[in-house]
Order: structure tokens, then sequence, then C-alpha cells
């Protein structure tokens, strides 16, 4: 029986840092030969767009395409409304229930453009991924606060108030927060709820967006020796 697996953008990275070509292509022969489905989710592929090393990229980007299943796994927008939709019962949210866990979009079509034909990779206006990079951010921010036991209503530690930062600070005032955090000693967080982390995690995702934004298309060449 074949099983769908997923793994962590960490794991490609640690492949294609530790193993040679060779030992790679060896590697696609044993993955072949198993039942077994690794599957993406454009959250993957967004972490591996953002490494500024284009031979890197290009080499953990061709490990996908010979590891990992044609199909994608649908963005975490559609999986949060999916999950509303249900968990609600209302009949006007039944629109939103996915009926798959696949990825049915334009960025689902780009990724099996370039699964079925090895020499192709992804074209991207690399500004469009500060918004998904602000967003991991974002989120790290969110556990580290909460980690060391903050709450939602201390959230503007130190009289920042993250609702006032300019949009072109915003990104640096958030590493200088995500530091003053993570300097912090750890604590049992007594004042804040599960559910609280949940609806927050998912007002950032669907009022910032996190995939549906970028346009990826197949790009007919790609770096040599990948």
């Amino acid at each position: 029986m074949s099983k769908l697996i997923y793994l962590d953008t960490n794991v490609y990275n640690a492949l294609v840092d530790k193993t040679t070509l060779n030992q790679r292509h060896r590697f696609y022969i044993k993955l072949s030969q198993s039942s077994n489905r690794f599957l993406l989710s454009p959250v993957n592929i967004l972490e591996i767009l953002c490494i500024e090393d284009q031979l890197r990229r290009e080499s953990i980007i061709s490990l996908l395409q010979n590891t990992c299943d044609r199909s994608l796994l649908a963005e975490v927008e559609a999986l949060v409304t999916d999950f509303i939709a249900e968990k609600t019962g209302k009949s006007d949210l039944q629109k939103f229930s996915l009926g798959t866990q696949f990825c049915k979009s334009d960025f689902s079509h780009t990724w099996q453009d370039i699964f079925d034909n090895k020499l192709k990779t992804f074209i991207f206006d690399s500004k469009v991924l500060e918004q998904f990079i602000v967003l991991k951010k974002i989120v790290a921010l969110l556990h580290a606060h909460f980690a060391r036991g903050g709450s939602l209503s201390d959230l503007d530690v130190s009289g920042c108030d993250l609702r006032a930062v300019h949009q072109n600070k915003f990104t640096d005032v958030i590493k200088m927060e995500l530091a003053k955090r993570k300097a912090l000693p750890l604590e049992k967080p007594g004042t804040v709820k599960v559910i609280d982390h949940v609806h927050l995690l998912m007002t950032i995702i669907l009022c910032v967006g996190l995939t549906s934004p970028l346009k990826l298309k197949p790009l007919e060449s790609r770096v040599s020796g990948c």
C-alpha cells in the first residue's frame, strides 16, 4: 500500500547539502522503485525560491522534480478556509470546501509543467516573495512571544506597536522584536489559550495571504550541473 508523505523543506535542503550529484541520482532510482508518494506544498516551493544562491536553489528544484509527486498539496489559505467551512457547517460557506487535498490553482499547473519537463525551472519576481518572507517572520515572532509567556494583550513589547510601523521598515522592526523575544528566558505560557494562537494564525494567513498572490511560470532553461 502506498503512503502519502510530506517532508519539511529542511529535509530537501539537507539532502542537497550532504550528497553529491551521483549519490542523488542513485537516490532517485531507489525512490522510483518505492510505492510511496512524496508530496510538496506551495510553502515548500516558496521557501526554496527564497534561497538566494541560484545554483543551490536549482539543485534543490531538480531534487524535487526527481523525488516528489506531480500533484501538489492545496495552499494554506485553501486548507484553512476549508477547515472553517467544515467546522461551522454553514451552507453559505460550503462553496469553499475543497473536496480534495490537492491544489487546483495556477500554482499547481506551473509545478506540473516543471515536473513533466525536467529541463524547466521556475521564473519569478523576487519582490513578490517579500510578502511570504514577512509572514514567516511574523509567525516566528508570535511563536517566540507565546513560548516565553507572552499574551495577545502585550504583543507590542517595548512600546512598539506593529500596526503603526511604516511598511518600508516593517521587516526591520519584526527582526528587532524577534531578537528581543528570543533573548528572554523560556517560560510556561499561562495566559494564552491555544484557541488564541489558532485564531491569530488563521487571521494572518487569510488577511496577509501566503501563496495566492505569487504568479509562477515555467522557464525553459536552468543552471547547468543541477
